[in-house]
């Protein structure tokens, strides 16, 4: 079931499903899967743009690399000459009109390479808005759903309320019977003992605090929840 329908379910008060499917979602999850979207289509343009930019920052270390070894030989042979007491050559060498050819191309490339980084420093910022949209609308959607899970606790809490007050209400016909006690400071510590069923609790705060035995509603809302943001960590 998707994450809507758990909460239209939990919301309704009804049993989480069996292998059932709900179509329709909220619009705050489905808000969040067009963002998770935005990002992948994003992150892949930005992988391109990348991989462009390494591809020339490749061709920049070959031609650094290539131009090395052409001085290592210019090097070579002028030490050669120097050590051979001739005359000193006035015509150029060919490593030297090599070396003019490889300088040219490596200030071409690396003003591409330039130009490269600034592709990706750009792209990297639009990845970046993605991504923080998409936590956004991950904050939208725990406001919407607390919201709706606050009000859904409103009305149990408002029920609740009406059913103490009859229970006290009574109280002193049926004191005996209902163990009118057991509805003493309705807080966060407040344990309802199940009328029906002595030594029995229908909530019961230590009990409750684990998980293990909270309701298959509850426990599928989270499964679900995990499920959903395990997919935003993985565009990340």
């Amino acid at each position: 079931m998707t994450f809507g329908g758990l909460l239209r379910r939990v919301a309704a008060g009804a049993p989480p499903l069996e292998g059932a499917a709900v179509e329709t979602d909220l619009t705050e999850v489905q808000a969040v899967r067009n963002c998770i979207a935005r990002v992948v289509e994003t992150r892949e343009a930005h992988a391109l743009v990348v991989a462009q930019r390494d591809g020339q920052v490749g061709e920049l270390d070959k031609l650094m690399a290539e131009r090395a070894a052409v001085q290592a030989r210019l090097t070579a042979r002028e030490k050669e000459i120097a050590m051979a007491g001739g005359e000193l050559p006035d015509e150029p060498f060919s490593e030297d009109a090599e070396i003019t050819r490889l300088d040219r191309h490596v200030r071409i490339i690396q003003e591409r390479v330039r130009a490269s980084e600034d592709s990706v420093r750009l792209s990297q910022k639009g990845l970046d808005a993605q991504i923080g949209k998409l936590e956004e609308s991950w904050g939208a959607l725990g406001t919407a759903t607390s919201e709706r899970l606050c009000e859904d606790f409103r009305k149990a809490a408002s029920a609740l309320r009406d059913a103490q007050a009859a229970y006290v209400a009574l109280s002193p016909h049926f004191f005996t019977k209902w163990k009118s006690a057991a509805w003493k400071n309705a807080y966060s510590n407040l344990v309802v003992a199940d009328p029906d069923h002595a030594g029995t609790f229908i909530m019961n705060p230590l009990r409750d605090s684990v998980a293990k035995n909270w309701p298959l509603s509850a426990q599928a809302l989270l499964e679900s929840v995990n499920e959903l943001r395990a997919e935003v960590d993985a565009v990340r």
